[in-house]
């Protein structure tokens, strides 16, 4: 597992939600739950506007946006199938989780 990776979601909600972003330091590797962010399809997205909240991105030719608020820890068992890495987007992502959580 490495931070910045997003992994297929096999949840239920995976019609909307196709995958989850893996924002964890890798200095926490050892505890069996990931800090993971929600990302949502664009045809899905309700969103109130707040591009710093809520960045878009791109994975596998297809335009998502990072559910910033709905960010929460899971089991590392449910990050099975790696599909691609956002590292490129790291700035977007920290701005993203600063303003949630700092409100900067």
């Amino acid at each position: 597992m490495s931070q910045f990776r997003v992994y297929r979601n096999a949840s239920a909600s995976s019609d909307h939600i196709p995958y989850l972003l893996d924002v964890q330091n890798e200095l926490l590797a050892s505890l069996e739950t990931r800090m993971v962010i929600p990302l949502i399809r664009e045809s899905s997205f309700k969103g109130s506007g707040i591009t710093t909240l809520t960045p878009k991105v791109e994975v596998n030719g297809e335009s998502l946006f990072l559910l910033t608020p709905q960010m929460a820890g899971i089991s590392r068992r449910l990050l099975v199938e790696e599909v691609h890495d956002l590292s490129d987007f790291r700035y977007e992502i920290l701005a993203a989780i600063n303003l949630l959580v700092i409100g900067f």
